[in-house]
């Protein structure tokens, strides 16, 4: 829906994880630049997105589960550029348009709101960094927690695990050290 500041938000979970000067990516279908694109960026926002075709879609689930591209150097004639990287891709738009099955096995959806008053730039980028520090300082927490319990939460969801099982078992070990019981967070990520 309009009105509930989706690129608002999708910029400060980006100041959080992967501060920069421009937190908006251009989404093309040029390979060569999407390349580039996740390759300089770890997370990358590619924001107002109204359809995604299959190509495209193709193009963000093996950026998020790992992918990679090699060129020929310039001026070469047997040398490679190589990119390897696996990103965290936001989304923002009104419609749900992910183009195949696999990118929505791939995404996290999350419930926006209607915002009761508006701010300037200025007063948001004000109050996000007032917050910034108790903010990182939780995820630093929470993410220390999640790892040493990773291996113990593999065992418990071993004949539960199903398809994207790695990102099964970080978001319950994740889940479990945000204060949520065992195996909600893990439930709702399967159905």
């Amino acid at each position: 829906r309009q009105g509930t500041i989706k690129s608002g938000r999708a910029k400060a979970i980006r100041a959080l994880i992967d501060p920069t000067s421009t937190p908006f990516q251009r989404f093309t279908k040029d390979d060569k630049q999407m390349a580039q694109t996740f390759d300089h960026n770890y997370v990358c926002i590619f924001d107002n997105v109204s359809y995604i075709d299959g190509e495209m879609s193709d193009s963000l689930c093996r950026a998020i589960t790992g992918d990679g591209a090699s060129n020929r150097v310039l001026y070469t004639d047997d040398d490679d550029f190589n990119r390897a990287y696996r990103r965290a891709v936001l989304l923002t738009g009104i419609n749900e348009s992910y183009g195949n099955p696999d990118l929505a096995d791939r995404t996290l959806h999350y419930e926006t709101f209607d915002v009761d008053e508006y701010l300037t730039e200025h007063e948001v980028e004000e109050r996000l960094s007032s917050l910034m520090p108790k903010a990182l300082g939780s995820v630093f927490d929470i993410i220390s927690v999640s790892m040493g319990t990773y291996q113990t939460v593999r065992e418990e969801l071993r004949s539960k695990l199903t398809r994207m099982a790695d990102f099964g078992v970080w978001i319950e070990s994740i889940g479990r050290a945000m204060g949520y019981e065992s195996f909600e967070v893990f439930t709702a990520f399967i159905k």
